[in-house]
């Protein structure tokens, strides 16, 4: 469970975010580049949501992003506020603040009232140390689809308008189709690395706890994520090997982070396991 103080960051945090996907909205309708004002309250909602996870650690001495599903979105939010910041900085534009700050914004408020709400997570059933092994990477490898498939987003919209040739003042702002398409080719390779990591040490972690025997293989959670790891890593290795690209890369992509979601937090809400609440 978040401390007051964390809730209350976690929430400033979801208003941050929120209103710089407004300006950016705002932005992209009126065919701006993208102004300062967007990246500074991204990056001051991200500075909101780490102290929110930092405050649990300071008053409680526990890590709250291994505590439990409230902890770890806030995790999510502010892995996906850095993608929104790193993208923005590689290329200006405010599609990347209409992409990708709602999504953070959702998160940060879903985390704040999961958490006020809820006790208990992976850091009790897992151990602190094992539990950063298991969460961290795993969600931020989750945020790295999120960007992956906002890139994917952007070239099937941007090859959409220069195939019909209708050249809207906001493509001027977005990079070419063979950079977008590199990009997420960048990202999906690193979200794979990522899920990796984070998979085997939850799979170690269980192989070395031999109470729970091996009733874990068909946990919901554990099923669903093994099949977007197998999904993530054959499309990320098919690429590498120049199989394809472009919109059919996109279209996989974008698939891949619906299965993602659906593991995150899908399978939570319609099914029930070992994983529940986490």
């Amino acid at each position: 469970m978040l401390t007051a103080g964390g809730v209350v960051l976690s929430m400033a945090a979801a208003l941050l975010y929120g209103t710089g996907a407004v300006c950016a909205w705002r932005e992209l309708r009126r065919g701006l580049p993208g102004g300062p004002l967007t990246w500074e309250l991204a990056l001051v909602g991200m500075a909101a949501q780490a102290g929110a996870l930092l405050w649990g650690w300071v008053s409680e001495g526990q890590v709250a992003f291994v505590g439990g599903a409230g902890g770890s979105l806030g995790v999510f939010a502010v892995c996906v506020g850095m993608g929104f910041l790193l993208l923005r900085a590689r290329s200006r534009g405010p599609v990347w603040g209409v992409l990708l700050l709602p999504v953070a914004s959702v998160a940060a408020l879903a985390g704040a009232l999961w958490g006020a709400l809820h006790e208990g997570g992976v850091a009790s059933t897992f151990g602190m140390s094992w539990g950063l092994l298991h969460v961290i990477p795993a969600v931020a490898g989750i945020a790295c689809l999120v960007a992956a498939a906002a890139l994917c987003l952007t070239y099937l919209v941007e090859e959409r308008y220069l195939r019909a040739r209708q050249l809207r003042d906001v493509l001027q702002w977005l990079p070419a189709l063979e950079v977008l398409d590199h990009l997420s080719a960048q990202a999906l390779r690193l979200a794979f690395a990522l899920l990796s990591l984070g998979l085997a040490a939850g799979a170690v972690r269980a192989l070395l706890w031999k109470e729970l025997g091996g009733a874990w293989v068909l946990d919901p959670k554990v099923v669903s994520a093994a099949a977007t790891w197998l999904l993530v890593g054959g499309v990320a290795v098919a690429r590498r090997r120049g199989q394809f690209g472009g919109r059919r890369f996109a279209y996989l992509v974008l698939l891949a982070a619906a299965l993602a979601a659906f593991t995150y937090v899908g399978v939570d809400a319609l099914l029930r396991g070992g994983h529940a609440g986490l």
